[in-house]
């Protein structure tokens, strides 16, 4: 089983909508959702030209941009409701998806990032806070709420979760919950007495080698816990720049085969992206970095632009060298969802930017570990 990490960003829901229109979406892929930040919506908008409540965005009816459609910014505040969760269902269609509201150790990231993520902020202080929002994804019968335990966070304690998970079974009446764990010790007879064989125990090393963690995945197999276990890996480090990857791409990806052996029933990562929050740095500068999966190896195929000052224009030198090269990177033209549409949208002189190659990341990464393994029950 393969559980596909993603934050709630448009990128990334805009990979999601790529791979279910490309078939591969199917049976043995989990998705997991990091809620980072939330989504509101209000029943009525205003048209500032009349101040009249409307419910949709209307069409300009004259002048020069007749026929186009004017978005109406001013809303009515009473009707202002909260649908992050919503957002979700509408973006995986079909099964089960994990709703993880974000936490984490602060240290670990750019404080600067917090700045735009206040939401996972307070999360991480404030106790209450946190219950509450993993409660309010047990009334969504197609969303399995995560209870998260993290180092660096105002946590559960051991007594603390066991009641907490008991409350949270009753809310999703039968469904499914899971535990996000970094650190078993402590917790170790609450996870064997709470967990069934329904629920799922998300065993989270973020950037930490996966060879490295075996005396505590030894620990964790003598508890004999009935949960199917997960394995949660982010091989691609934060503090890795663009341009270090001009020289070797070091992505440790060897979790996706050897999960197994180490215990595991499932796999997850980040598909081929960093574990980070939004960052504060200059959108004009920055060197164009593509990250390409090969499912069949394993490894990452790294084009990257050395000229800082180009910032996203560096994306057009990128795409030369990729179509270039796409004879190797597919084994018949066309089967690339992402090559397909970097080839269209270079013939229109469209060479991406940031965003669009956060979602290129995604899906070439999901397609060909599809490809490569028949499915995700690997």
């Amino acid at each position: 089983m393969y559980m596909l990490t993603i934050k709630n960003r448009g990128s990334e829901y805009k990979a999601v909508r790529a791979l279910e229109k490309a078939g591969c979406l199917q049976s043995g892929l989990m998705p997991l959702v990091e809620i980072i930040q939330e989504n509101f919506a209000y029943d009525n908008l205003v048209d500032p030209e009349t101040g009249e409540f409307v419910k949709e965005d209307r069409p300009i009816k004259s002048g020069e941009n007749k026929g186009k459609t004017r978005s109406f910014k001013i809303k009515d505040p009473s009707t202002k409701r909260n649908v992050t969760l919503e957002k979700i269902e509408e973006h995986f269609q079909s099964g089960h998806i994990f709703v993880d509201y974000f936490r984490c150790d602060a240290h670990k990231y750019n404080e600067t990032t917090f700045k735009k993520c206040p939401l996972v902020l307070t999360l991480n202080t404030n106790l209450d806070a946190y219950l509450e929002k993993v409660r309010s994804i047990a009334s969504h019968p197609t969303l399995i709420p995560v209870i998260t335990i993290k180092n660096g966070t105002d946590k559960l304690s051991s007594q603390q979760l066991f009641i907490f998970a008991q409350e949270l079974k009753e809310l999703c009446q039968g469904r499914p919950i899971a535990i996000r764990i970094d650190d078993i010790e402590g917790y170790e007879d609450t996870l064997k007495s709470i967990l069934s064989r329904r629920d799922y125990l998300i065993y989270d090393i973020n950037e930490t080698p996966a060879v490295s963690k075996i005396e505590e995945f030894e620990e964790l197999n003598d508890l004999r816990i009935d949960a199917t276990k997960i394995l949660l890996c982010s091989p691609r480090k934060r503090r890795i720049r663009n341009g270090e990857y001009v020289d070797k791409c070091t992505i440790d990806n060897s979790h996706i085969v050897s999960y197994a052996s180490y215990g595991f029933a499932g796999v997850g990562d980040y598909a081929g992206l960093r574990d980070s929050l939004p960052g504060g740095g200059s959108k004009g500068k920055g060197r164009a970095l593509a990250l390409l999966y090969n499912g069949w190896t394993n490894n990452f195929v790294a084009y990257v632009n050395e000229d800082v000052n180009l910032g996203p224009a560096g994306y057009q030198e990128v795409v030369e060298r990729i179509l270039a090269d796409r004879s190797k990177l597919e084994r018949t033209p066309g089967e690339c969802i992402v090559l397909e549409a970097v080839f269209q949208e270079a013939e229109g002189g469209h060479f991406g930017g940031w965003q669009t190659w956060i979602s290129y990341t995604v899906e070439r990464y999901v397609q060909q570990l599809y490809l490569a393994h028949g499915g995700y029950n690997f």
